[in-house]
């Protein structure tokens, strides 16, 4: 009998009714959850911006502009128009200027006080003062300086600021008041510093002793000084009023005894030149090497005094165009950059290189190197620094501050810049600048400029540095003396850091890619998890040990055996290639009853008799094709390089032939290799195998001879001298580091291709290799692409293994066996010696930004590329 629709079932007898509505605690941990998902994406975008922001906040103070923090004004008439040297001391509170017949002026800058007057005692031989001295060179790298005078003597002196430090409480009653907490007394300024403890700041000069003796009246001078108190080298060319040149070399050393100065000096007569107008301008370089004269209209006669008894005249060379007049010029501290200003507003820096066949009589050249931004009128004057490349020059527009290494102006003084300048004057902190007219006007300036070498063409364009045949991108962050000046260019870091990155992908991509494919697609399930797990804990392991590993284990087995490693590159895969088609000879029962364990052990010992037969062979393989020694053959040249272009060769010939041959010929040959069945279709496998071997090495070896030909040597740039600790070495390294993370992602992505496309792969006939390639890849291209950009931005933000083991050399090459210095590296070794907020310290700052702005590009398009990979997809 049928129940009627319309009655229900009875209810269960357990009275229990389940809920239809969701729990109040599980929609609170919902939300919870979510806001807390929320926030923490949140927090993480804004700990980037925050990181992004910081990093811009340290490194925009670079390229700003410098201010002037205070300003002064005073009058101070000299009876001089033009003072032989001007200089202010550090903490600008005294002023020193010389007067072309000796007389010394100290003044307080701010209120043009005169603080001390005196005249530079200058005696003979004899004990009997010397009349004013006719010309004054200063050195103000050393504070030394040499007169010349009427009957052609020459005497030395020096002018210093010494620097007292009192205690609190030090009596300045009897002392006249200059300005607030500064006072002037006993020919010193007075001024409190913190702890209210007193500094007093006193000018010293003194003359030391004749360093030459009779001669003609000296119109003009030039001086460089050089070693310690106890041994000092002075080199002074004299110009004299009858036309002639000399040199001399007078070196003033101390007893160790007595501590009595001696003085010997040796002198060398230069030869003459048709015309020489008293007024020109003369340079010596640093120990007397080069002589330059400068007369008016630009010309520029330079004597080579390397051998200073056969010293000629070696070049003449305008360095003004036609019609434009030299109005100032000056060398840099260290003495090999010469600043010259001209009439036009042109400012140039020069230096003297080594050009053979540049038609000079001892293959060198007084270039321009520089072109700097010009004045709209004559540079009437050029102030250079005791340290540093930075300088000061004054004409129409005011005056600037530049620096030598840089391309832009660091301040302008926008005052109106007088034609009669008595002196000027530039700290060696660049914080403060001195200017006095010819009317007696003083003007004095603190400033602030504290990176007048930084710019946007020194960190990332080429810059010609002294002492370089041409421009370059370098990094030279210090030097041994602060005459040299810093080589900022980011440019060998950035290529280090992609030099590095592309050789660890090399050895890595490959490797990690081929592993995820046979994990996901050949090996047993049951061995899948704990090969992954394995390579899982394998990208846990600190780079910190990788690179020591590699640094001091790796290296140096590398250095001794880099014949067999290299040998390697071949001998591995052929020897897994052979064991692959010598597995195909087994009957295919016999195959898959040993697919599991005993194939893993197989693959062991082909990887292992790949190595021991590249070992084996290695020390023949070096004698018969690498001069018996490959990192010998790495230097010379003269050898044959075909032997190893084959090595390049042959990879790419076996690829190419493979592929022809998969495409053209491939089909009908597996046909018939499937149809006679296991033995023979191995047989015919091996046979392929073989001659693809054949032909690939013959087309390498017609393709390395060819090249060798064509004159192409990999010694030029792919490869070069061998350094222990070098690409190669960083490469396997850093690939170890990186293979575990695109693995990881890699099969992830090839798992979670749906089982249904494999099926209808398989069933359509295709084998695994096939479905694998053929459909599985592609289908998971998106994965794999985004694995191996996580795997690159790994490798670009790598440091401990680049510093451990790249040998941090800045240098830009493809040689694979040199070193390198990545930006994190460089941040690693440079901060810890970098002076907060200095110059270097920002530097690397914007060494940081970079590396920010790298990796986000380089993930931006990875995004961009999975996207579209993973749209074209989609509906699979």
């Amino acid at each position: 009998m049928d129940q009627d629709p319309a009655v229900t079932s009875e209810e269960p007898t357990t009275g229990y009714k389940r809920p239809k509505e969701t729990q109040r605690a599980v929609i609170l941990a919902d939300i919870i959850a979510g806001y807390t998902i929320t926030g923490g994406g949140i927090l993480v975008i804004a700990a980037v911006m925050g990181i992004l922001v910081y990093l811009i906040s340290q490194v925009l103070p670079l390229f700003q502009a410098g201010s002037v923090t205070g300003q002064f004004s005073a009058s101070r008439p000299l009876p001089w128009a033009r003072s032989a040297a001007t200089l202010i001391d550090e903490y600008l509170h005294l002023a020193v200027e010389i007067a072309p017949d000796g007389r010394i002026v100290s003044y307080h800058p701010k209120s043009g006080q005169i603080v001390s007057e005196s005249v530079i005692d200058f005696k003979n031989t004899d004990g009997m003062e010397k009349p004013s001295p006719t010309a004054i060179a200063f050195d103000k790298t050393t504070g030394d300086f040499a007169a010349g005078f009427e009957d052609g003597s020459i005497a030395a002196g020096s002018i210093t600021f010494k620097v007292e430090i009192f205690p609190k409480g030090y009596d300045l009653s009897a002392y006249d008041s200059l300005e607030p907490d500064t006072w002037l007394g006993e020919g010193a300024v007075f001024s409190k510093v913190a702890g209210d403890q007193i500094r007093k700041v006193s000018m010293e000069s003194s003359s030391r002793s004749i360093l030459k003796s009779g001669g003609t009246k000296v119109a003009a001078l030039a001086l460089a000084v050089s070693g310690s108190e106890r041994k000092r080298l002075w080199t002074f060319a004299v110009l004299d009023v009858s036309g002639g040149l000399s040199l001399h070399h007078a070196t003033i050393k101390a007893n160790m005894m007595t501590g009595k100065m001696s003085t010997s000096v040796k002198s060398y007569e230069l030869p003459a030149i048709s015309r020489i107008d008293l007024n020109d301008r003369l340079f010596i370089t640093e120990k007397g090497v080069d002589i330059l004269l400068i007369q008016e209209d630009g010309v520029l006669y330079r004597y080579n005094a390397r051998e200073p008894s056969g010293a000629f005249l070696a070049e003449t060379v305008s360095l003004t165009s036609p019609g434009v007049k030299v109005t100032s010029a000056a060398f840099l501290a260290g003495r090999q950059s010469l600043v010259v200003g001209a009439s036009d507003g042109g400012v140039g820096i020069h230096f003297i290189l080594s050009r053979p066949g540049s038609g000079t009589a001892d293959g060198m050249r007084v270039i321009r190197a520089r072109r700097l931004e010009p004045h709209k009128g004559p540079v009437t004057a050029i102030a250079p620094s005791a340290s540093g490349k930075t300088f000061l020059t004054a004409g129409p527009g005011g005056y600037w501050l530049r620096n030598g290494a840089s391309d832009r102006v660091a301040l302008r003084l926008d005052v109106a810049a007088s034609s009669e300048i008595r002196g000027m004057d530039l700290t060696a902190r660049h914080d403060g600048a001195l200017l006095a007219t010819g009317s007696g006007a003083i003007r004095l300036w603190k400033i602030s400029a504290p990176h007048p070498e930084a710019s946007w063409t020194a960190f990332f364009g080429k810059v010609w540095y002294e002492g370089y045949a041409e421009p370059s991108y370098t990094w030279q962050s210090s030097a041994a003396t602060d005459d040299n000046e810093p080589k900022l260019s980011l440019m060998p870091l950035i290529f280090g850091t992609l030099k590095a990155t592309f050789y660890s992908m090399l050895f890595a991509v490959p490797l990690a890619i081929l592993a995820a494919v046979f994990t996901s697609e050949f090996l047993e399930k049951r061995y899948r998890s704990p090969l992954k797990t394995t390579m899982e804990m394998m990208a846990s392991l600190p780079s910190v040990a990788l690179g020591f590993v590699a640094a001091l284990v790796l290296a140096p087995i590398v250095e001794k055996g880099i014949g067999p490693v290299l040998l390697c590159g071949l001998t591995i895969p052929l020897s897994l290639i052979t064991g692959s088609l010598l597995w195909q000879l087994l009957p295919p029962p016999v195959a898959q009853r040993f697919s599991g364990s005993v194939k893993f052990i197989a693959m062991a010992l082909s990887l292992g008799a790949g190595a021991s037969l590249a070992f084996s062979l290695g020390i023949p393989f070096e004698a018969a094709f690498f001069d018996g020694n490959f990192s010998r053959w790495l230097s010379n040249k003269q050898t044959q390089a075909t032997p190893f272009l084959f090595m390049l060769f042959l990879p790419m010939a076996a690829a190419v032939l493979a592929v022809a041959g998969a495409r053209y010929g491939g089909r009908g040959g597996r046909r018939g290799s499937q149809a006679h069945g296991g033995l023979a279709a191995g047989t015919v496998e091996m046979g392929k195998a073989l001659a693809l071997a054949m032909s690939a090495s013959l087309v390498a070896w017609i393709a390395a001879v060819f090249a060798q030909k064509l004159g192409f040597d990999p010694r030029d740039g792919l490869v070069g001298p061998y350094a222990q600790r070098n690409t190669l070495i960083v490469g396997f390294a850093m690939g170890f580091a990186v293979i575990p993370i695109i693995y990881t992602i890699a099969e992830d992505a090839l798992s979670a291709v749906p089982d249904h496309l494999r099926g209808a792969s398989l069933g359509c006939g295709a084998t695994l290799w096939q479905t694998a390639i053929w459909v599985v890849v592609p289908t998971a291209a998106s994965g794999i692409f985004s694995a191996v950009m996580i795997g690159m931005g790994r490798a670009v933000g790598e440091t401990m293994i680049v510093v451990m083991a790249a040998g941090n050399t800045p240098v830009m090459e493809m040689n694979v066996f040199g070193g390198l210095r990545a930006l994190s590296a460089n941040i690693a070794v440079e901060l810890p010696e970098a002076v907060v907020g200095g110059t270097l310290y920002r530097t690397l700052f914007l060494s940081g930004l970079t590396l920010f702005l790298m990796t986000f590009v380089i993930n931006s398009v990875a995004e961009l590329v999975r996207m579209r990979f993973r749209k074209r997809f989609s509906r699979l």
